[in-house]
């Protein structure tokens, strides 16, 4: 079974507050047990990493990394972390993986996901469920996602990145947070890897590592514009380090502000 899931829970150390939960659940998918879709290398690395910040930098009182989860693993956490959390809490979620978009759902693939129920808009986790269980919630939700939005791509470049092509403005859909009451991102560039080898990681993943460090050490703990910048500094940066041309890094915000610690 392509499945390992663990779970480090934080408690609140005596005389900070507890009138905010901060909950944060990592998902990362190496290994797909459908071999018509192509496995990665960098996926859990990047869940370990954004999980290490959360837990060890930020000080979340829940972290939740799933490492080749199945589908409904995925399900079963983020419900799980609904359920705990009230309207003002903090609910992160980070993905990546393989994205894909089918009948016009924009869905997010699991271990156990088949390319031909995908075709069909029956399998993986579609965005839309998650909204359904996460704005249920009433909290605010950050959702990173590393991942590519169309079905059967095998690789993880974006093929198509011009806001003004038809094409990729469906494409930019699958990032929109008008799906949740929080913010996503995600990174785009025409045929350009996503993933750098010398790294261990994605880009934006250690992109956006960087930038949260970055941002907490200064004590700026706002999703706004000068993050967002931040994120494209760092992964600018990463591209030159790597021999790669710039990213473009696609922000959608609902217009709330939301603290990340």
């Amino acid at each position: 079974m392509c499945q390992n899931y663990w779970r480090q829970d934080i408690l609140i150390r005596p005389g900070e507050s507890n009138t905010m939960k901060r909950h944060s659940i990592h998902i990362g998918i190496d290994r797909y047990e459908d071999d018509a879709i192509q496995n990665l290398p960098f996926c859990k690395a990047d869940a370990r990493l954004l999980a290490s910040f959360f837990q060890d930098v930020a000080e979340y009182e829940s972290v939740t990394v799933l490492l080749d989860p199945t589908r409904n693993s995925i399900l079963d956490a983020v419900s799980d972390e609904a359920d705990r959390l009230n309207p003002g809490d903090m609910l992160v979620l980070s993905y990546s993986g393989h994205g894909f978009r089918s009948r016009d759902q924009h869905i997010i693939g699991a271990a156990d996901s088949r390319m031909l129920f995908i075709r069909e808009g029956v399998d993986g986790v579609p965005l839309a469920v998650l909204k359904r269980v996460i704005n249920k919630a009433e909290c605010d939700c950050a959702f990173f996602i590393d991942a590519c939005p169309d079905v059967g791509m095998g690789t993880r470049n974006i093929k198509v990145s011009n806001p003004s092509d038809e094409k990729s403005g469906r494409v930019l859909d699958f990032y929109s947070s008008d799906a949740f009451k929080g913010t996503s991102f995600t990174i785009m560039a025409p045929e350009m890897s996503i993933e750098s080898t010398s790294l261990g990681h994605g880009i934006f993943t250690a992109a956006l590592d960087r930038a949260l460090r970055e941002a907490h050490a200064a004590g700026k703990p706002a999703m706004d514009s000068a993050f967002y910048e931040l994120v494209n500094k760092h992964a600018k940066a990463i591209c030159q380090e790597s021999g790669l041309q710039n990213p473009f890094i696609w922000v959608k915000s609902c217009g709330h502000t939301a603290n990340l610690w």
